[in-house]
């Protein structure tokens, strides 16, 4: 298995599984703030974990924008964390398997060199609104990352999490198993694909798409190149005809002088 994928890596599902089950959530899942210490994940800088339960009951929190500043990091963050909407129990999910993906292949998060530049304060806010945007409108996608199983099945995850409700609670167990066969595509496929059915349909109605006009192109060119040696072929016979006719032309024209 790729290193980035070690068994201690995968661990942080389990993790915040185990702050789940206590009533709160992360908040701000990060590179910078995972350590790993004897094979195991351990989470450090708690200073944005709150619990999703409403305080004066026992139910889960609301999804609605709030007047707090935005929460977590603009690299790892979901787009309504960007609108500083609340967090769930999915939001932190989101964030680790951005995480995996930065740890996996850099170049999968298409503003992560933005992320990089976000250290002057007076910068903040702007380069924050361009990560939304790039979020926005490059989104990872499958189609882009074709020789790149792994993050090909990232985003598949990617795609489950964000589909789910905000006060669902998530499958941990069904994550934890893709992510374990992560470089294997058909085993992915197999388990992640009875669950989502829909999103692996999708993905494979693009390919599908891909794939056909890849032959469609293909069959064109055929077709124009088998145009254009029909075409030089009719050139030459017509050219032939020609030229036999001017000679026929030119045998009938000839006048015998008597000697």
């Amino acid at each position: 298995m790729n290193q980035a994928f070690d068994k201690s890596t995968l661990n942080s599902i389990s993790s915040l599984k185990q702050i789940h089950s206590l009533g709160y959530i992360r908040r701000d899942v990060k590179l910078d703030n995972i350590f790993i210490h004897n094979g195991k994940i351990k989470f450090i800088d708690f200073g944005s974990v709150d619990s999703y339960f409403e305080k004066d009951s026992n139910t889960h929190i609301k999804d609605y924008a709030s007047s707090q500043i935005m929460r977590g990091s603009p690299c790892t963050a979901l787009i309504n964390s960007h609108n500083s909407k609340e967090m769930s129990r999915r939001d932190d999910l989101i964030s680790a398997i951005y995480s995996i993906m930065q740890l996996h292949r850099k170049q999968s998060l298409q503003w992560l060199q933005l992320c990089e530049e976000y250290t002057n304060q007076q910068d903040k806010d702007f380069i924050n609104q361009q990560i939304y945007l790039m979020k926005q409108h490059q989104s990872p996608n499958q189609e882009d990352y074709k020789d790149d199983i792994i993050s090909q099945n990232l985003i598949c995850l990617l795609k489950y999490l964000e589909e789910i409700g905000f006060s669902v609670n998530p499958d941990y167990d069904f994550l934890i198993k893709c992510l374990n066969c992560i470089t294997d595509q058909s085993e992915f496929i197999q388990i992640f694909s009875p669950i989502a059915p829909n999103i692996v349909y999708r993905y494979q109605l693009k390919q599908m798409r891909i794939d056909t006009s890849s032959i469609i192109s293909i069959d064109q060119k055929q077709t124009n190149q088998k145009i254009i040696e029909e075409n030089n072929s009719s050139i030459n016979i017509k050219s032939t005809q020609a030229r036999s006719l001017s000679l026929n032309m030119m045998i009938f024209n000839i006048t015998i002088v008597p000697g």
